[in-house]
């Protein structure tokens, strides 16, 4: 992707063809979702793992697993019997978790098969309503004032959000601390109590807030503006294409 965004996607772990029965499926299915509830995987997998229980004539059960950017969750898939009946919504660490955690229980490419991309999503920066920024540039200029002082939130290490937070601290000579979060609902309940001040996130977890003015929209990392948020400016706009 030429632009940093939030994907998530479908893998199964992969079964032998044997396996797999001309009556599939014949018992319900275990969605795992590697984050808690409340950001836009766990939202974006419900929803489709409704779908699938409707069309399927199966339940489809999810089970939020979460923590170490995914990887608890996706090493827990891994262990199941390959026949078809465990399916894991992964997001964008699941490629770079490799790169960064050492002695991983699972591997990414021969422990599952990708069935299906799901949604791309933009990434949104967004403060706190107390921040005294209201937009990308304003952030710049504040955290250049005060070196290490600013910390921003992410749905854990490696994932699109901390690496768009890394570009940036890059480009612009600014200094942020970065907190991982195990997903995008406790990211947003900290921004929203104040308890810290930047948020690096999939711009669905966050659009409402914006839209009521309980949090500030900086800037978005899609080519364009948004129809949900208008009024937010992508990152091209703010000077960091």
């Amino acid at each position: 992707m030429s632009r940093l965004s939030q994907a998530l996607f479908v893998s199964l772990a992969i079964a032998a063809s044997a396996a797999v029965a001309q009556d599939y499926p014949s018992k319900p299915l275990r969605a795992i979702v590697p984050v808690p509830p409340g950001g836009v995987v766990d939202t974006v997998a419900r929803q489709v793992a409704s779908k699938m229980s409707e069309s399927m004539g199966q339940q489809v059960v999810v089970d939020n697993r979460a923590g170490a950017s995914g990887s608890i969750g996706t090493a827990l898939a891994a262990k199941f019997p390959r026949d078809g009946y465990t399916i894991l919504f992964a997001f964008d660490t699941h490629a770079v978790n490799p790169h960064i955690y050492k002695n991983l229980s699972f591997d990414t490419l021969k422990d599952f098969e990708p069935v299906s991309l799901v949604v791309k999503i933009p990434l949104a920066i967004a403060a706190a309503a107390n921040v005294p920024v209201s937009n990308l540039r304003e952030l710049v200029a504040l955290a250049k004032a005060n070196p290490g002082k600013y910390s921003y939130a992410s749905v854990g290490a490696g994932s699109s959000g901390h690496l768009a937070a890394e570009q940036l601290k890059l480009l612009s000579g600014i200094e942020l601390v970065h907190v991982p979060y195990k997903g995008g609902g406790p990211a947003v309940t900290d921004l929203l109590g104040g308890q810290i001040p930047f948020a690096f996130l999939a711009a669905g977890v966050v659009t409402q807030h914006i839209r009521s003015g309980k949090l500030k929209g900086l800037t978005l990392t899609s080519a364009q503006r948004s129809a949900a948020l208008p009024n937010v400016p992508t990152t091209a706009e703010e000077g960091f294409p």
